[in-house]
C-alpha cells in the first residue's frame, strides 16, 4: 500500500481531486460565475468543499475528472475513494455512453478486490441496460462463464485493436 501511495498514480489522483475541488468552487476558467463563486467561497454546507465538481455547468469536464480520478485511485489501491467517485458518475451521468467507462472501472475495482462474482454481475447488469439478458443469482453458472471467457480469450489471441 505504501508503494502504491508513492506511485505516479497517487500523484495523479491528487491532481484530479484538486481539479474537482476547484471546479466545484467555480474557480476554473470557463465556469459560469467563477469570480462570484470564488468570492463567495461556495463550499459544502459544512464549510468544506466536497470535491464533486460542477455537474450542472461543467458536465463533460466533471465527468472526465471523476473518470480519471477513479481510475488513478484504483491503481493506487484507494478502493473506497475510487468507489465514491464512481458513485458520483453513476448518479450524474446522462447516458449509458457516459457510464460505460465507469462500468469498466467498477469491474476492475471489484476484480482488484477479489470480488469476481460481483464483477461479473456488474458486467451483466451493464449489458442488460442495453437490452441483453443474462442469468442472475442462482441461475448464474460461474464455471460456464469462466469457460466462455477462456474460449473468447483464445479466439482473440494475437488480435490487435487496430
Amino acid at each position: 500500500k505504501r508503494l502504491a501511495a508513492a506511485s505516479s498514480f497517487a500523484a495523479a489522483a491528487a491532481y484530479f481531486r484538486r481539479g474537482l475541488r476547484l471546479l466545484g468552487r467555480g474557480m476554473l476558467a470557463g465556469s459560469e460565475g467563477a469570480g462570484a463563486a470564488a468570492a463567495a467561497g461556495t463550499e459544502g454546507s459544512d464549510g468544506e468543499d466536497n470535491g464533486d465538481g460542477d455537474w450542472s455547468t461543467q458536465y463533460e469536464l466533471t465527468l472526465e475528472l471523476h473518470q480519471s480520478f477513479a481510475e488513478a485511485l484504483i491503481v493506487s489501491g484507494d478502493f473506497d475513494a475510487a468507489n465514491a467517485s464512481l458513485v458520483q458518475i453513476f448518479d450524474h451521468a446522462k447516458s449509458f455512453a457516459d457510464k460505460a467507462r465507469a462500468y469498466h472501472a467498477l469491474i476492475n475495482l471489484l476484480g482488484s478486490m477479489n470480488r469476481t462474482v460481483d464483477a461479473v454481475a456488474t458486467g451483466f447488469s451493464a449489458l442488460s441496460t442495453l437490452g441483453e439478458t443474462f442469468p442472475t443469482g442462482d441461475d448464474l453458472n460461474l464455471e460456464a462463464v469462466r469457460e466462455d471467457m477462456l474460449r473468447t480469450m483464445d479466439a482473440l489471441e494475437g488480435t490487435t485493436f487496430d
